[in-house]
């Protein structure tokens, strides 16, 4: 199972690195304690914006092989990329659960598990989502991403109370004894990372908070890994 950080993982989005210096970004990140890299994929279907495809995904992945990658596949046909990410090098794969009908889910993950057992598998629900329609899916997947924001578009603002919901899910996942992380991803920034750390996320992703919302990368890792309120903007 993936090796958690004593207070949370930080995945910085790279969705909100700077295009022209990402490496740099990326770098940057690492170097101070980020263990993830949140990849995002749109594909103007299920949400509205075109982002980040396989062949940038490929240039990640040949510069820094080593690196957890967390695919956020927001696509209106997920069983068109998941392999085609797992074949890449993806270490997670995440879908969303309005993108599928229950059985077509099932059926994915079923499929993901036996091709790609080394895989790691996400569900996603958008913020209007009802939690107990993930709760069948939680014993066969290893992450559970709350959207806190509506799917799409980054430097969205979080939406008050989804917290509520990363609690919900956690007291289901520790009740049935679930070995499930959940991570949530919208709008964090130093006013609200403590809100779903509290709530009990284990993956906290953030994109324009890290590589340009409070002052510097350092700072931003600092504050959502460490809790360094003394970081703050």
């Amino acid at each position: 199972m993936l090796k958690k950080n004593p207070r949370v993982i930080l995945a910085p989005s790279l969705l909100g690195a700077d295009y022209l210096n990402m490496e740099h970004d990326i770098k940057e990140a690492i170097k101070h304690g980020a263990k993830w890299l949140h990849f995002d994929v749109m594909d103007g279907q299920f949400v509205d914006n075109l982002a980040l495809g396989v062949g940038l995904f490929k240039k990640v992945r040949a510069r820094f092989p080593e690196i957890f990658i967390d695919v956020h596949l927001m696509v209106g046909a997920p069983d068109k990329w998941t392999n085609k990410f797992a074949q890449l090098g993806a270490n997670l794969v995440t879908f969303h659960h309005e993108a599928l009908r229950y059985k077509a889910a099932k059926k994915l993950i079923k499929s993901l598990k036996l091709n790609y057992p080394k895989l790691h598998i996400g569900v996603a629900i958008k913020p209007k989502t009802n939690v107990e329609q993930i709760y069948e899916f939680l014993q066969d997947i290893d992450v559970v991403l709350v959207m806190s924001v509506e799917p799409g578009l980054g430097g969205q603002s979080y939406i008050d109370n989804s917290e509520l919901k990363i609690k919900k899910i956690r007291d289901y996942i520790n009740k049935n004894f679930l070995d499930c992380f959940v991570e949530v991803d919208g709008g964090i920034n130093d006013r609200t990372v403590d809100r779903v750390v509290d709530a009990g996320v284990d993956v906290v992703v953030a994109g324009s908070y890290v590589f340009s919302g409070a002052g510097s990368i350092h700072k931003a890792c600092n504050r959502i890994i460490h809790g360094d309120k003394k970081n703050s903007i």
